[in-house]
């Protein structure tokens, strides 16, 4: 595939051009669009950049909701390869991943995705977690390790349109990011990024699950 046919798209808008004497060199622009009041999990809430625990808080107050650009974090430039429909890292002339530093929402989200998922199956029903506040540091951990260690994003892009990234920490915390892609009302191609799961990847699942009384005494923790 060229790369130099497509658009590089992440938190930015990268654009393969040719600079000089034959070489190429990837020039991005800012995103158009300011960050919705509203999206496909309710109010977004802004004001939460780079407070993870208010914005973990926030969400189990409000049991909905996502709150904007929480985290910050480098994460592999994605681009379509219109063959097979994919989004796939990019490569430079080295074959060596094209990084951005980009934004991650928190989302509430519900059983299968966000934290109501991390929560219900990682601390509820499974032991990934012993306590609500061990999984907000073991989240807030994650990211800062990949900001410090720069761990390996592994992309699953099985899904044609919702690909994701998952990084495994040096605490053997396993964080799946889920990427949504949209185009705007003027035809651009938008994207979000949000916590789609979290949990410890040292145990095997077997000798993770909670039994019956454990589960409903760590329901009856979670804030109504």
């Amino acid at each position: 595939m060229n790369l130099s046919e497509y658009y590089l798209l992440k938190s930015f808008k990268y654009i393969r051009r040719e600079w000089r004497n034959g070489r190429w060199r990837y020039w991005y622009e800012e995103p158009k669009t300011n960050t919705p009041k509203t999206g496909g999990f309710g109010t977004i809430y802004t004001g939460y950049e780079g407070k993870p625990h208010e914005a973990i808080r926030k969400l189990l107050r409000e049991k909905s909701g996502q709150c904007a650009n929480v985290f910050s974090c480098p994460l592999p430039v994605l681009v379509k390869n219109e063959d097979t429909g994919k989004w796939e890292k990019a490569k430079d002339e080295d074959g060596n991943d094209i990084m951005a530093d980009t934004d991650v929402d928190l989302v509430y989200g519900n059983s299968f995705v966000g934290l109501r998922h991390i929560i219900e199956k990682h601390y509820i029903y499974n032991n990934d977690y012993s306590s609500l506040s061990n999984l907000e540091d073991a989240v807030v951990g994650s990211f800062e390790d990949i900001n410090n260690e720069r761990p390996d994003a592994e992309l699953d892009n099985e899904k044609e349109n919702l690909p994701k990234f998952e990084i495994l920490d040096s605490n053997n915390n396993k964080l799946v990011i889920q990427v949504q892609i949209k185009k705007d009302d003027n035809g651009e191609i938008q994207f979000r990024h949000f916590i789609l799961t979290s949990f410890d990847k040292s145990r095997n699942y077997s000798r993770k699950k909670n039994s019956a009384k454990e589960r409903k005494a760590r329901k009856n923790s979670i804030p109504t």
